[in-house]
């Protein structure tokens, strides 16, 4: 029987390939051990609640926000904060990077007369320690909360003065009506300006950032948010499941304690810290976590 020459050098490649694999086995156990793609959870849009937790030490490295966002700006928010992170690494915090078993519990827009008190009995049922974000406004209202609050062992940092998007604002306007007018009122209150402050919304621009820390002023984000703010998914169960699911160390975790009706928030606190105490967290202030001063 003739065989043609092309059928010799296919038979001829095989024989080869053979003796190749033959020599060079990738056996599972191997295979295993080869390098992987870390999985990124936060690639796509969805269910804030459905984003598994990052554990993996390449994630833990790079401070970010761990939400999966259902809208595009909500994506975009997420996109900017992690770029700002990067960015001002010792100006702009979204979490801590020391791998302790610590989180930090952050309220913001208080006080208030019903539901900051509320939080604050909780924490102290608790002896937990967290960190409120003020805004002037309110702490002019309820100075006697404010005081509370500092008496109980909790950070205080600043929130603006009235709660509304510093971007709009150039950084020298932003500072002086916003930031420095509250920084203000809260040394009156309990004698220091604080360190360190939260923009509402999140939103700051990095001439902002920028600006603020040549006055002394880091800004704090957080990694995990709540979505308490969110009367569409903020029940107790939707609030405490979401946080539990994102946990990680160093987490900086947004809640409320005023603004609108805070009673789920307050309901989810013992579920939230007698779960994460079973699994060794501890609990600090966002001055304490991040090695900062309080003023």
């Amino acid at each position: 029987m003739k065989i043609s020459r092309t059928t010799l050098i296919f038979l001829l490649i095989i024989l080869i390939s053979g003796i190749f694999l033959f020599k060079n086995p990738v056996s599972q156990s191997r295979a295993k051990d080869l390098p992987q793609q870390p999985l990124d959870t936060n690639q796509h849009s969805g269910d804030p609640t459905d984003e598994s937790n990052s554990t993996s030490p390449v994630q833990s490295k790079i401070p970010h926000l761990r939400n999966r966002m259902q809208t595009a700006n909500l994506q975009i928010f997420k996109e900017t904060v992690a770029r700002q992170a990067l960015a001002f690494p010792k100006d702009y915090f979204l979490e801590a990077l020391d791998y302790d078993k610590e989180v930090a519990l952050t309220f913001d827009d208080g006080p208030d007369a019903i539901f900051t008190p509320q939080v604050l009995d909780v924490l102290k049922e608790y002896n937990v320690q967290a960190t409120f974000f003020l805004t002037g406004t309110n702490c002019k209202r309820y100075p006697e909360i404010v005081r509370r609050i500092q008496a109980e062992g909790h950070a205080i940092g600043s929130h603006s003065y009235s709660h509304p998007d510093l971007r709009k604002l150039a950084a020298v306007a932003a500072y002086k009506t916003e930031i420095l007018n509250t920084q203000t009122i809260l040394e009156g209150l309990i004698g220091y300006q604080p360190s360190f402050y939260r923009p509402p919304y999140g939103a700051v621009t990095d001439e902002q950032i920028i600006y603020f820390a040549q006055h002394d002023l880091k800004t704090i984000n957080w990694s995990i948010d709540s979505f308490d703010w969110d009367s569409k998914q903020n029940s107790v169960d939707e609030i405490t499941y979401r946080i539990l699911k994102y946990i990680h160390e160093g987490a900086i975790i947004l809640m409320h304690s005023a603004g609108v009706d805070r009673s789920n928030t307050v309901e989810s606190l013992p579920i939230i810290i007698e779960t994460l105490r079973e699994k060794g967290y501890q609990f600090k202030t966002i001055p304490e976590m991040l090695e900062l001063p309080q003023s």
